[in-house]
């Protein structure tokens, strides 16, 4: 099994991931070096509420990026029942059985367990 990489491997997903990683700290460094100071020459509570929440919003994005792309939604390391429950599927490709909401993926060529979708911002699978 080789290495993984944070990188998504689709271009679309490659161009969106460097949009998310460098242009929203450029975004918050534009708002902070730029715009503040060019309408706000003193700091009041404004000035501090806007650095506030520009620094919430670049938390915010970047920790759940990074649980994101550090979490596995495959099936291929997890302890699933031998016995197919009700409700449940078997996927022959991967010869598991998997729940519901779970399914094979044609793109990874894996069963995804409880994801619906490929983030395009980070390439991987994430929960809706």
């Amino acid at each position: 099994m080789g290495q993984r990489t944070i990188i998504p491997k689709n271009a679309t997903d490659r161009s969106l991931f460097v949009f998310m990683t460098i242009g929203i700290p450029f975004a918050v460094l534009w708002l902070g070096g730029v715009i503040l100071p060019h309408y706000h020459s003193e700091v009041n509570g404004i000035v501090v509420t806007h650095v506030v929440l520009a620094t919430f919003i670049f938390y915010n994005v970047f920790h759940n990026m990074l649980l994101v792309i550090r979490t596995d939604a495959s099936g291929r390391k997890s302890f699933l029942p031998s016995v197919l429950k009700p409700g449940w599927r078997y996927c022959a490709i991967c010869q598991i059985n998997y729940p519901p909401r779970s399914y094979h993926c044609h793109v990874c060529d894996e069963c995804i367990l409880k994801r619906d979708h490929h983030c395009k911002f980070t390439g991987i699978f994430v929960f809706i």
